[in-house]
């Protein structure tokens, strides 16, 4: 086995066992982990690259996960894979909702640049999302594309309110605490002289009906009332949406019986009525309420434009075959040619040279039986073919002749 055969089976097991360690969650019914390891690399002094892991998760039906829960899974993950880091890993579900994760820790005023562009890029790419899968779902996910812009208002506002309120708000009316009541009545003469220039006097008869006595009758009321004294100290939360602008692009030509049809105006009209009617709510739910309300001229369809024009081929269509001019095709018949040609010149040529050395190889077989080179005898092989001879046809002689040799030995 070799070691890359060797990584890739460790690298299916941590997959396999980190996905059926994700599945223990609650709330998640299965899960799927691709994990991108760097390659290693020959020079020593290079910086080891990030590895990278991409989640889907089958959630379970109308299941919602708090940030803690998505804070802990991307830690899960992290911990799991060797240099692994959290910004690294992307998680979504069986819907293409995506499971961003949330690294501000206090809720703050977003007092840097950089922290006030990413929380704005976190609301309109969730935007951008929840439109683009809406209208996705309608007309086709290749067949719109939705940008989306916002104004955010960043501000702080720390306030301390004072209020004094009555217990009964109907009424207006606070609690009595104390009732003091005066009432003061006079009738009659007390025998007294008119003084002069004074009319209408009490205890006196009245100038124009001396016959029906004068009255007088004072009534005074003191009541001290206890009024709800409240103190507020109100901090308002940053993050408010102050203006939303969403753009849409919607592809007018469709398919039909294998022919591409532009949609007609009326088509296209009833397609735009539909789309606004559903962005114009998202946008009046989704701006400040303070916003809608001090302005009596927002009209949220005003913040909605649509295009309708015909799209990429390039862009939407990257199975279909682009197509290809015409001189191109004419260089690659010429080189188709000039192959082929070369090719079959070689084989050709090889054929040749392989007939001439077969026919050389003949040529000297046939010239070797012809010429017939004669065998140089020598003294011993001339004495040993005689003595075979003798051997042979006068066997008495060659007896006598060995032992003449061995007594002479």
């Amino acid at each position: 086995m070799t070691s890359e055969e060797r990584q890739i089976i460790e690298l299916d097991a941590l997959q396999t066992e980190l996905s059926e360690l994700i599945t223990t969650i609650d709330g998640i019914e299965g899960a799927k982990v691709l994990i991108n390891r760097p390659k290693d690399s020959v020079f020593i002094g290079d910086e080891q690259g990030k590895s990278s892991a991409s989640i889907v998760l089958n959630t379970s039906y109308n299941h919602q996960f708090e940030q803690g829960e998505i804070q802990s899974l991307y830690h899960l993950v992290s911990k799991a894979v060797e240099n692994l880091p959290p910004e690294n890993i992307v998680i979504m579900n069986q819907y293409s909702e995506y499971y961003d994760l949330n690294q501000s820790n206090s809720v703050g005023g977003g007092s840097t640049y950089a922290e006030q562009q990413n929380i704005k890029e976190d609301i309109e790419r969730d935007l951008q999302r929840r439109v683009q899968r809406m209208l996705g779902t309608m007309i086709g996910q290749d067949q719109v594309v939705v940008s989306v812009t916002t104004d955010i208002d960043f501000t702080v506002e720390n306030r301390v309110e004072e209020l004094v309120e009555p217990v009964d708000v109907e009424s207006m009316e606070g609690l009595p605490v104390s009732v003091e009541r005066v009432t003061e009545t006079y009738a009659g003469i007390d025998g007294g002289q008119i003084p002069e220039g004074e009319t209408d006097i009490p205890e006196y008869l009245g100038e124009e009906d001396p016959d029906q006595l004068s009255e007088y009758e004072n009534v005074r009321e003191t009541i001290n009332n206890e009024f709800n004294r409240v103190r507020r100290e109100i901090v308002e939360s940053p993050y408010d949406v102050r203006d939303i602008g969403i753009q849409v692009a919607v592809d007018n030509t469709v398919e039909e019986n294998g022919e591409t049809v532009t949609l007609s105006e009326a088509e296209m009209l009833s397609v735009e009525e539909d789309i606004q009617s559903i962005l114009s709510s998202m946008i009046e739910t989704s701006i400040s309420s303070e916003v809608t309300a001090n302005n009596e001229t927002f009209n949220p369809a005003d913040k909605v434009h649509i295009a309708f024009q015909p799209f990429s081929n390039e862009e939407q269509e990257p199975n279909q075959v682009p197509t290809i001019p015409t001189g191109v095709y004419v260089a690659l018949a010429v080189i188709v040619i000039v192959i082929i040609l070369l090719i079959f010149l070689m084989a050709k040529r090889r054929k040749t040279k392989n007939e001439w050395v077969h026919s050389e190889d003949v040529m000297d077989q046939e010239i070797e039986k012809e010429i017939s080179i004669p065998e140089v005898e020598t003294e011993s092989d001339m004495r040993r073919k005689q003595l075979e001879k003798l051997a042979k046809d006068k066997p008495e002689e060659f007896a006598k002749l060995i032992q003449t040799w061995i007594s002479e030995d």
